[in-house]
């Protein structure tokens, strides 16, 4: 199963346990294997550094190509898909 997440990019750290617990089901519960994520903001990160714990089963699609603002030798981005091009 394809899984998205987009967020908002200044989302409360709060939130990452119950995001934690969501992750959780989706690769457990519901196949969730594929995992498409932004790459602009801390919700994104967040995501994105869950999925990293759980990195030996499942993959990290960035939503946007790295850019000036986030460039690729900034962030490890070893673990993601990126497109050729």
């Amino acid at each position: 199963m394809i899984c998205t997440f987009f967020g908002h990019r200044d989302a409360p750290v709060k939130i990452e346990d119950k995001l934690r617990r969501v992750l959780l089901d989706l690769t457990k519960n519901n196949d969730g294997n594929i995992f498409y994520v932004g790459n602009q903001g801390s919700f994104d990160f967040t995501v994105k550094k869950i999925l990293k714990e759980l990195k030996a089963k499942y993959y990290i699609v960035l939503a946007y190509m790295p850019t000036k603002i986030y460039p690729l030798d900034i962030f490890d981005y070893s673990e993601t898909i990126i497109p050729k091009g």
